[in-house]
């Protein structure tokens, strides 16, 4: 009879292995298929990720465009401002030069 305990454990044990398969294939199969399906993804989450995409793209080639225009802005007023320097500096040697002369013209008239 002892070989016949043996038979029922070899059994019982084969068939808790074959459950345990069963179970792990299935759970393995359905993992399988949620990846596959995750990149699949429905036309409507599609066309909102899309949506969001070009968005984001539309909002670069804006913020691009406006700094470009202020870069262009903040070159002139530079310009401007160099022009105005010089314009000051050349006022100020012109009014120095005057001065050296009335001085000079009055030195002479100063008793």
């Amino acid at each position: 009879m002892p070989n016949s305990d043996l038979d029922g454990n070899a059994a019982a044990t084969r068939k808790v292995a074959d459950q345990l398969f069963d179970a792990w294939s299935e759970k393995r199969d359905r993992d399988e298929g949620n990846k596959r399906r995750a990149l699949a993804g429905s036309a409507p989450a599609w066309g909102g990720l899309l949506l969001a995409v070009l968005g984001i793209i539309w909002g670069a080639a804006v913020l691009s465009r406006d700094v470009n225009d202020h870069t262009r802005r903040i070159v002139e007023i530079e310009n401007e401002q160099r022009t105005q320097a010089t314009d000051n500096r050349q006022v100020i040697e012109r009014m120095a030069r005057i001065e050296a002369k009335l001085d000079i013209v009055l030195e002479g008239t100063r008793p």
